[in-house]
């Protein structure tokens, strides 16, 4: 049926179920952590080394994370070349209950010295007045380029925050 368990030093225990050939979806099922508990997934990535072109056309990103002691998202869309540069694009910021919608954001992108990934910085003008770097994965099908699907990770110190990517269409 595509069920495993998986048992970790320090009493983490994980349930998980495999899907399409190279994913598979994870929950948590030990008590260590009280109510806390977590859920994702395992793709696998597209390629071995991360290009530029991998990341062309619009595309859509949502972000969820902590900034300081409050819960913050990030939703928007943005449109990048294929060469590194992010020329446009609109954000919607909500932290802890303070909106800032539709701020205008540019950015770049490149790799990086880990050949499997790459870096996106955003810069958010007023009121935000920040930039926000990630670190990127492509995991769509090798067939497809421009990537399809991208993981998104925060690398800003003190400030985590995941989520994804998807191409427009």
């Amino acid at each position: 049926n595509g069920r495993g368990i998986a048992s970790f030093t320090g009493g983490r225990t994980y349930v998980f179920y495999v899907g399409q050939p190279g994913s598979a979806f994870f929950q948590e099922t030990d008590a260590s952590h009280g109510t806390v508990t977590c859920d994702g997934f395992l793709a696998q990535q597209q390629s071995a080394s991360f290009s530029p072109g991998l990341i062309t056309g619009n595309y859509a990103i949502a972000t969820s994370g902590l900034s300081g002691a409050s819960i913050q998202q990030l939703v928007g869309e943005m449109a990048s070349n294929g060469a590194g540069s992010v020329s446009s694009g609109a954000i919607d910021v909500n932290t802890g209950g303070t909106l800032s919608p539709g701020v205008a954001v540019t950015g770049a992108y490149a790799t990086s010295s880990s050949a499997e990934r790459g870096t996106l910085t955003l810069a958010l003008p007023s009121p935000l007045n920040q930039p926000r770097d990630f670190a990127v994965y492509a995991i769509t099908s090798p067939l497809a380029v421009p990537s399809q699907r991208i993981i998104v990770i925060r690398i800003d110190a003190g400030l985590p925050a995941s989520g994804q990517m998807y191409r427009q269409f």
